[in-house]
């Protein structure tokens, strides 16, 4: 299985729009209410008209399978990641959360920071096994 990653085009709203509000993705964000589609298109026109934003859409081999992308908190990039319901547990994240360090340190960015809500041993599991460090309330990776 290969893994990579493509800048999120406004093509791929719908998608994850579709993706972000399945209960059991949800279930794990720090912000788990459903969102309608116009809110979501309306964010997503934001972010991408921002030159600042970094987001990924996560390809297994060419198919769309998640998305992930950096925000901007407490002057830090926080990492934050979706999988698709039907691409959990295939070790996609992991192989997301690699591609990733090389698109980070050519944008200048030393320090990746993740903040993972209470109680998701996945998330927690992937980003320590992806080399983050517990550092207070986030997880944290140094790049050189």
């Amino acid at each position: 299985m290969k893994v990579s990653l493509r800048p999120v085009a406004p093509d791929d709203v719908d998608l994850i729009h579709r993706w972000r509000n399945d209960p059991g993705v949800r279930a794990q964000m720090f912000h788990p209410d459903l969102i309608t589609i116009s809110e979501h298109q309306a964010y997503w026109k934001k972010r991408l008209a921002d030159p600042r934003s970094i987001s990924y859409v996560i390809l297994e081999e060419k198919t769309p399978c998640g998305m992930i992308k950096l925000d901007l908190v407490d002057g830090e990039q926080d990492v934050g990641i979706l999988i698709a319901p039907q691409a959990q547990g295939r070790g996609i994240a992991t192989q997301a959360l690699a591609a990733l360090v090389p698109l980070a340190k050519r944008a200048n960015i030393r320090k990746l920071t993740a903040r993972i809500k209470e109680g998701n041993e996945a998330s927690r599991s992937l980003f320590v096994h992806s080399g983050y460090v517990k550092k207070g309330d986030r997880y944290e990776l140094m790049i050189s």
